[in-house]
């Protein structure tokens, strides 16, 4: 498989071996793979779907279909339809249950329906048995790639399994209060992490550091106008908003009733997850404090390769140059 690197887009993928009842046959077809921007797809050479704003678009020999997916808060795709020309009724084409950590009920939705050309070369919607089922955009609305039996999911920067709800490469990031292979914040009910790189709400909140609450405790502060009550005391949370520069050099200080909140000169909050280190506990900044000092990815890079450490996690997201 190859697949695009610097920010994690996979661009194409071969496969060169073949599963028949349970055993890997390496003889045979490649069968190869390309996505191109825009979310179109094409199999040896031939173009097989495209998205449209609520699903996509299915190409056929003779014509095309249009299916919809009806998704869940999650993004996790729960049923597609599409309407059979042949009879101008509406058609469930695929249901996906699944369990919280994204593994597909069985038994009782395996059922799928596709476009194809019947015998006449009439366009329908039926089950079919030898039409390739390309398609497999489900959980996370993340592909999940069944070649050699994998049936794991590709995000957008590593693999994930959702047979023991793990990532099967470790975070680049590494989190104190959390194992570098845990999915979700192991709250996969609440959030989504269709990158592999960040926990997101359904409405599409990143939380880039610290625990998943942060977020809901601020908005709820926010909108409430009173501190954390789970706080120790308020003066271990005091009523500052801080604005930091590029540089890490604090260039605003807005007096409030809330807990410390740090914010970039975008308006975008950050959050930190440094045990050694808690921002918040500070009594009081002022406008010239240096928060924390950048460094380049360059830097980072030769950090990273000083200590034995292998960079290329960090490299898949961007994050590091060739140093």
């Amino acid at each position: 498989m190859r697949s695009g690197v610097a920010l994690g887009q996979k661009v194409g993928k071969k496969v060169m071996a073949n599963i028949v009842e349970g055993v890997i046959i390496t003889e045979g077809p490649i069968e190869e793979t390309d996505y191109l921007a825009g979310g179109f797809q094409y199999k040896d050479r031939e173009l097989q779907f495209f998205p449209h704003a609520e699903g996509y678009v299915s190409i056929v020999k003779e014509g095309i279909g249009y299916v919809f997916n009806y998704t869940d808060h999650l993004g996790n795709v729960r049923i597609s339809y599409g309407l059979d020309p042949s009879s101008n009724e509406l058609k469930i084409m695929e249901e996906n249950n699944y369990y919280p950590f994204g593994l597909k009920h069985n038994n009782y939705n395996i059922d799928q329906r596709t476009y194809f050309n019947d015998e006449l070369d009439q366009l329908v919607i039926d089950a079919c048995e030898s039409c390739p089922k390309e398609y497999k955009y489900k959980y996370n609305g993340k592909e999940l790639q069944d070649e050699l039996g994998l049936n794991m999911y590709a995000m957008d920067v590593r693999q994930y399994d959702p047979a023991i709800a793990r990532w099967v490469v470790q975070d680049p990031v590494i989190h104190e209060s959390l194992s570098p292979y845990n999915a979700f914040d192991n709250n996969p009910a609440f959030l989504s992490d269709p990158s592999g790189a960040d926990s997101v709400r359904n409405n599409g909140v990143v939380y880039g550091g610290g625990h998943w609450s942060d977020g809901l405790r601020a908005e709820h502060n926010e909108k409430t106008g009173t501190s954390d009550n789970s706080s120790e005391s308020s003066s271990n949370n005091p009523p500052d908003d801080i604005t930091v520069n590029s540089k890490g050099i604090v260039t605003n200080v807005k007096k409030n009733n809330k807990p410390n909140r740090f914010f970039d000169e975008n308006g975008t909050q950050l959050f930190f997850n440094d045990s050694e280190n808690d921002f918040s506990d500070i009594d009081s900044w002022s406008k010239g404090d240096r928060l924390y000092f950048p460094i380049s990815s360059d830097e980072l890079a030769k950090a990273v390769a000083e200590a034995g450490l292998d960079p290329l996690m960090l490299r898949v997201q961007g994050k590091l140059g060739e140093a």
